[in-house]
């Protein structure tokens, strides 16, 4: 398959502090990537240099063989790029049908036309499982609700690529099983996943391919089967439980 995207020898710092050093990745199109690591790792950073929020210190991100580096991040959603939160951020105060018409409107390259914007928005809350909530203030829904909008606002942007941050953080199992069903349905549309994750199990089903980050360096970036393998994957995150825990005994 093409590649979409593209990091090479992405470094950065903060004043002396290393956050991310010589990253190097190539993302699939249509494919999920799964990125983890401990806290601290450099997961957010590197989503934030991807998605233009961030300028990195050394090397390039290119998206569909165009270097994107440092574009802001305006300019790279209506590339083709969108994202989530570790935490909700939906507009408090608006309703989920006009949080979803922020993306729609203001989020693609082209707007669509007045008359269609209504539609399309709907379509992703229906997509999310959120259209009977359309009327309601984002601040009233469920934190599943929340995060299920948060997708449906990003995809609102008809993106080629969206960037997934902890979307299951702080569900229940079945509240899990149903974001786990909302990324496979993303991905059946053909678009490309990026999503950091801290729930193995999640990261078994769903990713094609896992970058493992350590102290802002990658230490492996394989098959999660053969990830949860890797030696120092074990050593520097799994620990012996985890990795018996996802089913890689021996």
């Amino acid at each position: 398959m093409a590649i979409i995207l593209e990091c090479q020898n992405i470094s950065k710092a903060f004043g002396g502090i290393a956050a991310l050093t010589n990253i190097n990745l190539r993302v699939e199109e249509g494919r999920i990537l799964g990125i983890i690591g401990p806290n601290g790792a450099g997961k957010t950073t590197l989503f934030n240099v991807i998605s233009g929020a961030l300028r990195p210190t050394r090397g390039k991100v290119l998206f569909q063989g165009r270097e994107i580096s440092g574009l802001g991040p305006d300019r790279v959603c209506r590339l083709g790029i969108s994202r989530t939160y570790q935490l909700a951020r939906p507009f408090a105060s608006l309703t989920a049908l006009e949080n979803v018409l922020v993306g729609v409107c203001f989020g693609r390259n082209s707007p669509p036309p007045r008359n269609r914007r209504v539609d399309l928005a709907m379509a992703e809350l229906e997509f999310v499982g959120l259209a009977a909530k359309a009327d309601q203030p984002a601040e009233n829904l469920t934190l599943v609700e929340k995060k299920h909008l948060e997708i449906a606002r990003a995809l609102g942007t008809d993106p080629k690529v969206i960037l997934l941050d902890e979307v299951v953080s702080g569900l229940t199992p079945s509240e899990t099983a149903g974001i786990i069903d909302t990324i496979k349905a993303i991905q059946r549309r053909g678009i490309t996943v990026m999503m950091i994750e801290h729930i193995l199990r999640v990261v078994m089903e769903l990713c094609d391919s896992v970058l493992v980050l350590h102290f802002g360096t990658q230490i492996a970036h394989d098959r999660p089967a053969e990830v949860v393998k890797d030696p120092q994957v074990i050593e520097a995150y799994l620990g012996r439980g985890e990795r018996d825990s996802v089913g890689c005994r021996g």
